[in-house]
């Protein structure tokens, strides 16, 4: 995976991340690894969505109640390719959570 992180006064942060390395503790999501320690305030995330473009990216973005964006995870390639079990992974996480939108917005 790798990890953005953009900061209002205009830096912004990539990283390569495994997936073990999350942890969640309060409201707090940390991601912690020999090279380098992020912790990101899990609190202010309202709304997560995911995106592709083009085939070229496939990811999720966290976003506050602004709709500004927190993060961003993307899926990244090996040897010019996705890996083809974490993108099938991807796709269907994002088909189930689809269903699942759409049953609630059926519901209400």
């Amino acid at each position: 995976l790798r990890g953005v992180v953009r900061t209002d006064s205009g830096a912004v942060v990539e990283l390569f991340l495994q997936g073990e390395e999350f942890v969640q503790k309060q409201k707090w999501l940390s991601i912690e690894n020999d090279a380098f320690h992020l912790h990101i305030n899990w609190g202010n995330v309202q709304h997560a969505y995911f995106a592709s473009r083009d085939h070229k990216s496939y990811g999720l973005h966290f976003l506050d109640q602004h709709g500004q964006l927190v993060f961003r995870v993307l899926l990244t390639k090996q040897n010019g390719e996705f890996n083809a079990t974490l993108l099938n992974s991807f796709q269907q996480d994002w088909q189930t959570f689809a269903q699942k939108e759409s049953q609630e917005q059926v519901n209400d």
